[in-house]
C-alpha cells in the first residue's frame, strides 16, 4: 500500500515530468515579469516538446541495452517502464506536433532554432 507514492514519484522524476514543469515554468515568469499575455498552445508546446526531447534522448538505450544489468536506479526504472515511457513519449510528441501548428507564425520561427539544436 505504502509502494504507490514512491511508484509515482519514480514517474515524475524518471519519466523526465519535472523538467518539462521547469519549463512551463520559465515561461510563466517570462509572462509574470513582462506582463506578456501567453496562450495555453505555447504551454503545451514547451511541456510536451521538453517531456518528448528528454524522453527521445532515454528510450533507445532503453531498448538496445536491455539484458545489460544496470548500475543506477533510473537505469534500471528506464530498462523496466520502457513501453509506458514510450506511449507517454508518442502522447507528448502528438501534442507537440499539434500546438506547434497552431501558435502563431513568428512563434513558430522562433521556436524552431532551440527545437532543432535540441533535437539534433
Amino acid at each position: 500500500m505504502r509502494r504507490w507514492p514512491r511508484k509515482l514519484f519514480d514517474l515524475y522524476l524518471f519519466g523526465n515530468f519535472h523538467i518539462a514543469f521547469g519549463a512551463v515554468s520559465v515561461a510563466l515568469s517570462t509572462q509574470l515579469l513582462f506582463h506578456y499575455e501567453l496562450r495555453w498552445e505555447l504551454f503545451v508546446f514547451l511541456f510536451c516538446g521538453t517531456f518528448f526531447g528528454y524522453n527521445l534522448q532515454r528510450l533507445p538505450s532503453a531498448y538496445v541495452n536491455a539484458h545489460i544489468p544496470r548500475k543506477f536506479y533510473r537505469h534500471h526504472w528506464n530498462t523496466t517502464h520502457r513501453k509506458l515511457l514510450t506511449i507517454l513519449s508518442i502522447l507528448a510528441f502528438i501534442a507537440f506536433t499539434y500546438s506547434f501548428f497552431t501558435l502563431y507564425t513568428r512563434t513558430k520561427i522562433a521556436a524552431l532554432i532551440p527545437a532543432v539544436l535540441s533535437f539534433a
